[in-house]
C-alpha cells in the first residue's frame, strides 16, 4: 500500500504543478459561463418581448414591410408608424434601405393566408433573426387577422408577465420554525422564484452540470492516458516496473489523478458559492436548483465514473505502443460520454423523455446523463440509484479488465494494438 500511495502523491504532484492544470480549473468556469450566458443572450435577440420590440430603436434596427397580400390595414393602435414603417412597394422598401432609414423588410407574399410565405430583406446578413420573425411582426400579423389588439397581443406571448409565489402550506414543514420564520422563508422563496437572474442561473445549472461531468471525467482520463504512455514509450516504465508492481502502479495512478478531478470540483464549487453569494446575492441554493443532494449525487457519479473509464483507459495506455496511437484510440473510449453532450437539449428540455431516460440509466452515459436530468428537474428515486448500480458493477467490471491488460509484458511491449491481440491478452492467465 505503500508504493501506491507513493505513486498517488506523485500523480498528484505532477498534474498539479503544471501551469496547463490551473489554466484549465480556472478557464473553464468562465467557458461555461460565456456559453451559458452567451446562449441565453442569442435567445434574447432571437425572442425579444414585445414591450422591448415596441420601443424606439435606431435606424439601423427597424424593420419595415411590404403587403403584397393586403392584410395590413392599420398597425395596432400601440404600434408606432415609425417603429414598423410600411412601404408601397419593394422598391420604396429597398430605397429606404439604401438610404440608412431602415435596416430591412419584411415581404408578406400575396399568397400569404396559403402558404403563411414571408421574406426577410436585410442590408447586412443575420442568422438570427433569419430564425424568427420577431414578436412585433406577429403581432402585426394578428392584429391584422383577428381586428383586437388585446386578443393579438395574447397570440404572441400567452402568459405575459408571469408573478410566480411559492407558498408553503402549514404545518407541511417538520424544521418546526415559528409562523414569522415560516413567512420569511416564502417571502425569501418567493422573491428568488421572481427573480429573472435566479431563474436565468438555474437555467444554467443543468448545462453546466453536463459538461462540468464530461470535463472532469474525459480530461482525468485523458491525463491518465498521457502519464502511462508517456512513461511507457520514453522507458520509464522499465524502471518502475522493477520496484512497483503494475497493479499497484495502474492503482496509483488512478487514485492520483481521481484525487486531481477533485481538487477541480472543490475549487469550481467553491467559486460557485463564492460567486452566488456574494455578487449574484442569492438567499438559498435551492432557488437556483442546487442542494445538498445534487452535489452528493454528483460526487457519487462522478467517482464510480472515473474508476470505470480510469481503469478502461489505462488498460488502453498499457496496450498501445505510443501517446499518439492512444490519443487515437480514446475516442472509442469515450465515445459513451458524448452522446449526451450531443443529446443535450432533450436532456434538459424533456428529461422525462425516452432518449433521457435510457441515456441515463445505461452505465456508461449515466455519470453524465442522470446528473444532467437530476440537475434539470424531479427524477424518481429509484432512476438514479439503478444507474448507480450499474455504474458500479461495470466500473467493478472494468478494473477487473483494466488489472488483467496491465501487465508488465503489455507495458514493455511495442506492438501496435489489434483486435487479436486484445483479445489474447485478455484470455491470457493473470500471472
Amino acid at each position: 500500500m505503500r508504493t501506491v500511495w507513493i505513486v498517488l502523491r506523485y500523480e498528484f504532484l505532477y498534474a498539479t504543478r503544471k501551469r496547463s492544470f490551473w489554466f484549465m480549473t480556472f478557464l473553464f468556469p468562465v467557458l461555461i459561463l460565456a456559453m451559458s450566458f452567451g446562449s441565453s443572450f442569442l435567445g434574447d435577440i432571437e425572442g425579444d418581448s414585445l414591450s422591448e420590440a415596441l420601443r424606439p430603436q435606431d435606424q439601423a434596427q427597424i424593420t419595415g414591410y411590404v403587403d403584397q397580400a393586403g392584410l395590413v390595414q392599420e398597425l395596432p393602435p400601440d404600434v408606432p408608424a415609425e417603429v414598423f414603417p410600411g412601404f408601397a412597394d419593394v422598391e420604396q422598401a429597398r430605397a429606404a434601405v439604401e438610404a440608412g432609414e431602415i435596416g430591412g423588410y419584411f415581404i408578406i407574399e400575396e399568397d400569404y393566408l396559403q402558404t403563411g410565405a414571408v421574406t426577410l430583406v436585410q442590408d447586412q446578413f443575420s442568422p438570427l433573426s433569419a430564425a424568427s420573425a420577431g414578436p412585433l411582426f406577429e403581432y402585426v400579423m394578428n392584429y391584422a387577422l383577428v381586428g383586437d389588439a388585446a386578443e393579438a397581443a395574447a397570440l404572441v406571448e400567452p402568459v405575459g408577465d408571469t408573478k410566480l409565489e411559492q407558498v408553503q402550506l402549514a404545518g407541511a414543514s417538520g424544521s418546526g420554525q415559528g409562523s414569522e420564520g415560516a413567512a420569511g422563508a416564502e417571502a425569501a422563496a418567493g422573491s428568488a422564484e421572481t427573480d429573472p437572474s435566479f431563474k436565468a442561473i438555474a437555467d444554467m445549472v443543468p448545462f453546466g452540470v453536463l459538461f462540468i461531468l464530461f470535463f472532469v471525467i474525459t480530461t482525468s482520463s485523458s491525463y491518465l492516458l498521457q502519464s502511462v504512455s508517456a512513461e511507457k514509450e520514453n522507458r520509464t516504465a522499465e524502471v518502475l516496473l522493477v520496484s512497483v508492481k503494475p497493479r499497484e502502479l495502474m492503482l496509483g495512478k488512478v487514485l492520483g489523478l481521481g484525487a486531481v478531478a477533485l481538487l477541480q470540483i472543490a475549487v469550481w464549487i467553491a467559486g460557485s458559492l463564492l460567486v452566488l453569494y456574494q455578487y449574484v446575492g442569492i438567499p438559498d441554493l435551492a432557488a437556483v436548483g442546487l442542494s445538498g443532494s445534487l452535489v452528493a449525487w454528483l460526487l457519487a457519479f462522478l467517482a464510480l465514473g472515473y474508476v470505470a473509464y480510469g481503469a478502461l483507459v489505462a488498460a488502453l495506455g498499457a496496450m498501445v505502443p505510443s501517446q499518439r496511437e492512444g490519443t487515437q484510440l480514446i475516442f472509442i473510449v469515450l465515445f459513451p460520454l458524448m452522446v449526451p453532450v450531443w443529446f443535450n437539449y432533450a436532456l434538459t428540455s424533456d428529461p422525462d423523455g425516452l432518449i433521457s431516460v435510457a441515456l441515463s440509466l445505461f452505465p456508461l452515459s449515466a455519470p453524465v446523463a442522470m446528473l444532467t436530468r437530476l440537475a434539470a428537474g424531479a427524477v424518481p428515486l429509484w432512476q438514479p440509484l439503478v444507474a448507480l448500480g450499474g455504474l458500479a458493477v461495470i466500473a467493478y467490471f472494468f478494473v477487473l479488465v483494466g488489472a488483467r491488460l496491465f501487465r508488465a509484458d503489455t507495458l514493455l511491449s511495442t506492438q501496435s494494438l489489434r483486435w487479436g491481440r486484445l483479445v489474447g491478452e485478455f484470455r491470457r492467465k493473470p500471472a
